[in-house]
């Protein structure tokens, strides 16, 4: 039986105990008024007794009242009759109140069962939500780890707002002469930071083209004196723009053979070449800021080199 019908099964046996209710306020009413008229009976007894008392001569018995006997026969047998309705009425509404507790213990195990099946139900969506979430998030991080880095308008605005302190100073900002992404992500620093933040920018980007030793994420090298200003920075490309591996005075990496500026190469003309191992230099002890947006890190597995782990955007 399911819930509506053990409701309504419910609601029906409510209704019959109140009719049995009523029938038993009805057979006490009965009982009631058998004895009032029983009381009634006696002090009319006593009334013909008190007569003939009262008379103080013996005489012949007078001719018995058949109103006495039939009121007397009334009384008693409302008082008999509703002292049957009331057993008889008392053993219905307990029969029904039994009834009514075996239905209620049915509605409270269905609902119980109902209640735990859906808790299940609950954990369940829960762990697909789970799932689905880890999911999404992997999703997201794979989209992350093969977009280009970028810095939408509001992270821009956020990043020259932190600047502004530094107004003035001179910075330098690179990119590799075959790095497209590298160069737009570069020309994002020079807008905020020349526009912005009014910082004095000299533009190098897509300068340089190398052959080996390539710059990662992005290296910002300068004097210890402007040290505020790079911290600034490295703070705000790493917390507001969400890109990692942005080093202050990191290794330098040991290039191959390059060209800049205004060179040029044509015809069979060929450049090769390649870098070591990144080395620690001296920090710098004067000139300005130098930003390199170096290229971005590929997804490797990884290994016990740290530079070749994925740290960036």
């Amino acid at each position: 039986m399911d819930e509506s019908a053990l409701r309504m099964a419910i609601a029906n046996l409510e209704a019959s105990r109140s009719s049995f209710h009523f029938r038993l306020e009805l057979f006490t009413a009965l009982v009631v008024a058998g004895v009032v008229f029983e009381v009634i009976f006696v002090v009319w007894e006593f009334r013909e007794d008190l007569h003939d008392f009262r008379r103080g001569i013996v005489h012949p018995p007078d001719k018995p009242n058949p109103w006495l006997l039939v009121f007397g026969l009334f009384a008693s047998s409302l008082v008999a009759v509703g002292v049957a309705g009331e057993f008889r009425e008392e053993a219905n509404i307990e029969s029904m109140e039994s009834k009514i507790r075996i239905a209620n213990d049915e509605l409270y195990l269905l609902l119980s069962k109902e209640a735990g099946d859906a808790k299940l139900s609950s954990e369940g969506a829960a762990r697909d939500a789970d799932r689905a979430k880890k999911a999404a998030d992997f999703a997201q991080s794979e989209v992350d780890a093969l977009s280009p880095r970028s810095l939408n308008i509001e992270q821009q605005q956020k990043i020259a707002e932190n600047l502004k302190l530094f107004a003035g100073h001179q910075i330098e900002i690179e990119s590799y002469g075959m790095d497209g992404e590298g160069t737009a992500l570069a020309t994002q620093l020079i807008a905020l930071t020349l526009v912005g933040a009014r910082l004095s920018v000299v533009d190098r980007r897509a300068n340089t083209i190398v052959s080996g030793g390539f710059e990662w994420g992005i290296s910002i090298r300068g004097p210890q004196s402007e040290m505020s200003l790079m911290l600034a920075l490295q703070k705000s490309l790493t917390s507001i723009g969400k890109l990692r591996q942005v080093v202050i005075n990191g290794p330098a990496p040991r290039t191959g053979a390059g060209m800049g500026g205004a060179a040029a190469m044509g015809g069979a003309a060929g450049m090769g070449g390649g870098g070591g191992p990144p080395i620690q230099g001296p920090v710098p002890t004067n000139g300005p800021v130098s930003v390199m947006v170096g290229i971005r890190p590929p997804v490797v597995l990884p290994k016990a080199d740290k530079q070749l782990k994925t740290t960036d955007k």
